[in-house]
């Protein structure tokens, strides 16, 4: 289950003119991924990303050739996170059931999953 929903948050291949400051991306590389924000050009002209989880800065050349491939990160598993403690809030202090299909915070995930 872990590996379907970390292969459902990875989005498209995303090339350094399409990057957004303060978005995230899984930065992958042979066989290891993580998962990265994206905080802007140094002044090197390299990339600058923060690992997510650890803090660790990363500068990325996309100019020279290696095998790293950055894709849009999509927050699958927080948004079932937050869907599955609404419908325990709503059950425990309400009394009433709670539709999963109706996600409030990302709009591209309202349709039922």
């Amino acid at each position: 289950l872990n590996e379907a929903i970390r292969e459902l948050s990875m989005g498209d291949i995303v090339l350094q003119r399409n990057l957004k400051e303060g978005d995230w991306y899984w930065l992958e590389e042979k066989d290891r991924k993580s998962v990265y924000v994206y905080r802007g050009e140094a002044q090197n002209g390299l990339c600058h990303f923060i690992h997510a989880d650890s803090g660790v800065d990363r500068f990325v050349n996309y100019h020279e050739p290696n095998d790293l491939k950055c894709k849009r990160y999509i927050p699958v598993g927080e948004s079932i996170v937050r869907a599955q403690k609404a419908y325990m809030n709503l059950e425990l202090h309400h009394g009433h059931k709670f539709k999963y299909n109706a996600f409030m915070e990302f709009s591209f995930l309202r349709p039922a999953l």
